[in-house]
Order: C-alpha cells, then structure tokens, then sequence
C-alpha cells in the first residue's frame, strides 16, 4: 500500500506524521496480517502488528508529493471472505507549514471508519 501527500498549501510542509490502521472487518481478526516495513520518503518507521506511523521527510515543496510505502504480509486466512481480500484503512494525517520559529499553521485529518478510507485488494 502506498501512501502519498501532495503540498497543497502556499509554503512549505516542515513536519508531517502519518498513521494507518486497519478498520472494519480486519480490525476484528487478530494475527490475519501485519505491517512489516515502510519504504519510501520517510525518516523512521514504527511498525506494531497491523498498524504503522511514519513522519515523511520534510521539507516538502509547495506542489511535491512524499510517498511511503506499507508492506503487508498475510499471516492467516481473512474470516471475512474469500480471496481477493479487501483490508480497509483508517489514515490519520498532521502536518504543519509557514515559516519555522515564525508564524505556522497545523492541519490536522482523521478518518475513522468513514470516507475518504483507504483500501488494499489482496489476491
């Protein structure tokens, strides 16, 4: 799963986090899959079963887009259907952009359980 973010704003994103956890009916099975590594614009990456958060390398240019990639392992077959698996995602997204030690402005997204949700098809 690769996740992306475009600078839309006038000025410079100097810090950006980003998390993704699994929503209904994943979140339900325990052990059917995990996160095992990020990949991509990222400083760090911490990883913790089906779960991951990542900050993306910053500065990001008005217009650039970052990309981070997730690798998901199945560990288990999915209770919730048969093969190709949907694995839903809730994203939650804070950046900050303006001027460092001058004046700066927070954005903060959270989506849970709702729209705009990620989804990962595995066949």
């Amino acid at each position: 799963m690769t996740l992306s973010l475009t600078n839309t704003e006038n000025s410079a994103i100097y810090f950006a986090y980003e998390s993704v956890q699994p929503t209904w009916p994943a979140n339900q099975q325990a052990g059917a899959f995990t996160v095992v590594g990020c990949t991509g614009d990222t400083s760090d990456c911490a990883v913790n079963g089906n779960s991951a958060s990542f900050h993306f390398n910053a500065p990001i240019a008005p217009g650039a887009t970052k990309s981070v990639t997730l690798t998901v392992k199945i560990t288990d077959t999915p209770a919730w259907g048969t093969a190709p698996y949907t694995l839903n995602w809730a994203p939650y997204v804070y950046y900050e952009f303006g001027q460092v030690g001058g004046t700066t402005t927070a954005k903060d997204q959270t989506w849970t359980y709702g729209v705009p949700e990620l989804q990962t098809v595995i066949s």
